[in-house]
């Protein structure tokens, strides 16, 4: 399944402003790797051959996280006082959300 997708998620102070984002990465074992580099020449291509369902799983589960952080960062810039209008809350990238 799903086991070799991590999420990482980060807020960082750049300089006055404050960089809030995910990543969705693929970290499949050593074994795995080797093997579908082999196979495919490409070492993550195993990894990244999911099933329907999979997607689908995958792609609920990073909605949901999107749409949580963007609130949870909505709320802290309102209880600091500060404007949301010109947040950039967009995503992009695997299944159309990263």
């Amino acid at each position: 399944g799903l086991r070799e997708y991590t999420m990482y998620v980060h807020a960082r102070d750049v300089g006055a402003h404050l960089d809030c984002g995910w990543f969705l990465t693929i970290e499949p074992g050593f074994l795995k790797t080797m093997f579908s580099k082999k196979m495919t020449g490409n070492p993550l291509a195993l990894s990244q051959s999911l099933g329907v369902f999979s997607q689908q799983d995958l792609s609920a589960w990073t909605h949901i996280v999107h749409r949580t952080f963007l609130r949870i960062v909505k709320e802290l810039m309102g209880d600091l006082d500060q404007d949301v209008a010109g947040m950039n809350t967009t995503s992009k990238g695997f299944l159309s959300v990263w």
